[in-house]
Formats: structure tokens, sequence, C-alpha cells
């Protein structure tokens, strides 16, 4: 689903968040993850790829997501993002509440952050093969009076482009944990209601110091000397949560991730003033 190629918001400039504290949700009596035979929970590489798969073949679920950056002498950064995807009808959602920039920004700059973002709350929505934006300055370049935009799906990610965002999937963000790492149990927990175990995981091989977290550098885009990464893994071999943080020239922060209702149908409500924009007109593809 090319709307959820990225869920790590880019907002001017890159934001790496770090999370943990997403509260607690009532658990889902339909979630399909707990209707999964039980396994052994071995604590090695072979089982945390294991899990990762078998959660990416749960392809409708819902996600909240905390993303947190510290910088010494600047406010922090918390962005809250909400969402779900239904991989079977193409229907999804995606809600970011960027409200705590607010208090980052000048107040001779806010009047521009407001005319791209609005409230900073975005919201989007995929039906199928449109995709709908609350974006301010979209509309506007679209000619509409409203916030909302329509798009095709696929253009999806590259009209997001001209906002200054770029999104991470949820499955991505899952899929990089396999990337080759030393697997550590370190306790138990319940997550949404739901018993999990949960390990800390390690790079094989350290990242070299300072490296570029951001770059195509496998296990040590992830498994940093200088922050730690933790997911939580159910009886039914399903990831609940995952956890990644990070500490380096004195910036501190990363992302956590709740997985829940595995299985749950994903019914969306399509904006009636959406303006239709087609991708064409801004030489996306030119």
């Amino acid at each position: 689903m090319k709307l959820f190629r990225a869920t790590v918001v880019v907002v001017a400039t890159l934001l790496l968040l770090g999370g943990c504290g997403l509260g607690e949700r009532s658990p889902s009596s339909g979630d399909a993850g707990s209707d999964l035979p039980l396994v052994e929970l071995t604590g090695d590489d072979a089982m945390l790829m294991a899990a990762v798969e078998r959660t990416n073949e749960l392809e409708s679920f819902r996600f909240a997501m905390l993303f947190e950056m510290s910088v010494p002498d600047e406010d922090a950064i918390r962005i809250m993002v909400d969402g779900a995807v239904d991989v079977a009808s193409g229907n999804a959602t995606l809600t970011v509440d960027l409200g705590s920039m607010f208090d980052t920004i000048p107040e001779s700059e806010r009047s521009e952050f407001e005319s791209t973002f609005g409230d900073g709350s975005i919201e989007i929505i995929q039906a199928g093969s449109s995709t709908y934006m609350k974006f301010p300055m979209l509309a506007e370049l679209a000619g509409g009076s409203g916030d909302w935009v329509e798009v095709p799906t696929d253009a999806s990610s590259d009209v997001l482009g001209l906002t200054g965002i770029s999104f991470e999937s949820p499955e991505d963000l899952l899929s990089g944990l396999t990337d080759g790492a030393v697997v550590t149990e370190v306790g138990s927990e319940i997550i949404n209601g739901v018993a999990t175990t949960k390990f800390r995981l390690d790079a094989v091989e350290p990242a070299a110091s300072g490296g570029d977290i951001f770059g195509d550098g496998g296990a040590d885009a992830i498994f940093g000397n200088s922050g730690a990464t933790f997911v939580w893994i159910d009886d039914h071999g399903v990831v609940r949560r995952m956890e990644v943080s990070f500490n380096f020239f004195g910036i501190e922060g990363g992302i956590a991730i709740e997985f829940s209702d595995f299985g749950s149908p994903v019914v969306v409500e399509v904006p009636a003033n959406a303006v239709a924009i087609d991708p064409a007109q801004f030489d996306l593809f030119g």
C-alpha cells in the first residue's frame, strides 16, 4: 500500500523520534493474532524473523506510534500517530498530531507552518485507488476552498513530498528488525491486554560511532551502539510493540509503535468536499 510507505514524519528537517508510554488500549475481542497457534519463543534471530513475517501476514491491523526528539537547548518535539490498514479492501487511515511543533516554531514563522498544516492535525484516508489528504497548502494549490484534496493512491507519496513529509510503513519498520540481530530476553509485559515477552535486539557487529543511521546501513540503521531496540512478542509469535531509541551528537529520541486489532476490517468515510488533484500538474514524474 503505497500511502504507508512511510510513517516516520519529515517536516522541513528530518525528525527522528523515539518512544515510550503510548498508553493502554482495551484488548480487542476479535484480534486474529490471538487465534494463531501458540509458538515457542526461543529468543534467537530465527524466532524474530518468523515473528515479523507472521505479523506482516496479518494484513489488517491498527497501530499507534509515538515520535520524540530532544535537542540541547531546544524544546522537545513529540508527535503522535494513529492509523489502521486493511490490505484486502485497500482502505487505510492515518492521523498525525504535530501540535507540539507549534511550540518550537518562532512566532514570526508560524503563519507559514499553519498555511501548510493548518492546526497541526494531518489526516489521510485511503479508499482503494484514491487517497484523501487534509492539507490546506495542497488544497490551495488545487484551487479549492476547503482543506481536503483527492489524489491517486499510486501517486500519494509523491504528492506528500510537496509538503515536506515522507512516511515509512509499519510493515517496513518491522522488516527492518530482521537485518541481523543478537536477541536477548529481558522480561515480560502486558501490552493492550495481551501477555508478551520483551526482547532486546543488538547488532551482530556494533555500528561505527557516528554512523549514518539514515543511510542504507542494514542492521546498523536500527541497532545503533548509542541507542537501544526492543520488541514485544506474544505467545502466538506476533509482534505487539517495537521501540527504537538513539542518542548521538547530543540528539536523543526514537520511535515506538504498537499493533492491535489484527484482522479487523477498516471502514473509511470519504470527505465530500475534496478537490481532485492531477499529480502531473506538479511535474512529479517528469
